[in-house]
């Protein structure tokens, strides 16, 4: 079968060799894995009325709008003044939705 082993060998340190290195001369570059963008802003709002997708995208950003009823309501007035900065009360819808938009999607 194989050598016998002592009680006196198991208390002796084994001796190991370890295998000549050479150190790496080029740096090893692993391929960036490609992640598709997750939708965001307008591309998750299928609203039929600018106010609904104001609405919709000021709650996505967790403003208090109230109900997603596509009335410019009291609380959608405020929603607007604090996340988009615009005091007046009848901004063009376009260009809060755009603001709302980029916003958001630059979180991600």
């Amino acid at each position: 079968m194989g050598k016998d082993v002592s009680a006196a060998d198991l208390t002796k340190p084994a001796k190991i060799e370890l295998a000549e290195t050479k150190p790496v001369s080029e740096e090893i570059s692993l391929p960036t894995p490609s992640v598709p963008a997750a939708p965001c802003g307008l591309a998750l709002v299928d609203e039929k009325k600018d106010v609904a997708t104001i609405q919709r995208l000021l709650k996505m950003a967790w403003a208090r709008t109230g109900l997603v009823d596509g009335i410019m309501g009291r609380k959608t007035k405020k929603a607007i003044e604090s996340f988009v900065g615009v005091s007046d009360t009848s901004p063009p819808t376009e260009k809060v939705i755009a603001h709302l938009d980029s916003m958001l999607c630059e979180k991600i």
